[in-house]
């Protein structure tokens, strides 16, 4: 115990002697104090200043950003735009191949004219080479007037008129009334 109460002595006794040279270092010289005033003035004066620079270029990257997110919502836009149009080529594009597997011919028929450039395709007759060969009996048309004179009797149904063809059936109905 005794070695502490001596401990705290000493401690206490050199606390005390060097208290006195403390003091006498807080009563600066008044230059002295100004010129840490005007040193801590000029190190306040850089603060702000750097403050109001960070908050300039902080203007800056809001209005950057601001620009930047719209070009990402025009970006987005176009993005669902074009999954919208890709959805719908696609849906055409599956449609299309189901209406081709109906006929192997018509199939055959596109896909010679996709591997065929498109001055191969016409013929030195100036004909389409892809031409779905006609049967006479589809396209003949009924409506259209015959060739042959009338004083000429018809060879066939197909080679008259439909006008012509339909009047005398009806003329017959009429006429009879059985």
């Amino acid at each position: 115990m005794r070695r502490r109460l001596s401990v705290v002595a000493l401690t206490g006794a050199v606390l005390w002697s060097s208290g006195g040279a403390i003091l006498a270092q807080d009563q600066n010289n008044p230059d002295v104090l100004r010129k840490e005033l005007a040193e801590t003035m000029s190190q306040l004066k850089a603060a702000q200043d750097r403050k109001n620079e960070l908050a300039n270029e902080y203007e800056k990257l809001k209005a950057q950003m601001a620009v930047m997110q719209k070009q990402f919502d025009d970006a987005q836009r176009a993005v669902a735009n074009n999954a919208e149009l890709n959805y719908s080529l696609r849906a055409e594009r599956a449609a299309w191949n189901a209406f081709l597997d109906r006929d192997p011919r018509l199939r055959a028929r596109w896909e010679i004219f996709l591997e065929t450039p498109a001055v191969d395709l016409f013929g030195s007759d100036g004909a389409w080479y892809l031409d779905k060969p006609r049967s006479p009996s589809l396209f003949n048309s009924t409506t259209q007037p015959s060739t042959q004179s009338a004083t000429q009797p018809a060879t066939g149904i197909a080679s008259q008129p439909a006008t012509t063809q339909a009047l005398p059936s009806a003329a017959a109905a009429t006429t009879n009334p059985q």
